[in-house]
């Protein structure tokens, strides 16, 4: 199923949804983000920290433990990093 309307057009994203939307799309990264934020991913996605600071929630919750790991391997899971390409 695709997140994009029938009509083909798409929603603006605002940044305070990218945390959450991570989270959604990846769920691969709910251990790093709980370790990384000291708490449960799915609170640690709504707080103000993970919505100002992007780079950090994208580098050390989700490049990092996720798809630097796949990118490396003799036998990525291409499933994982087919991830919102359809």
């Amino acid at each position: 199923m695709s997140d994009v309307p029938a009509d083909g057009s798409r929603a603006e994203l605002t940044t305070a949804e990218i945390p959450s939307l991570l989270l959604r799309m990846i769920p691969e990264s709910a251990d790093s983000t709980a370790e990384t934020y000291d708490r449960p991913a799915e609170t640690a996605v709504l707080t103000e920290d993970a919505r100002v600071r992007l780079y950090r929630l994208l580098a050390e919750c989700f490049t990092t433990p996720v798809l630097m790991p796949e990118l490396e391997s003799d036998n990525p899971d291409t499933k994982l990093l087919a991830v919102g390409t359809s």
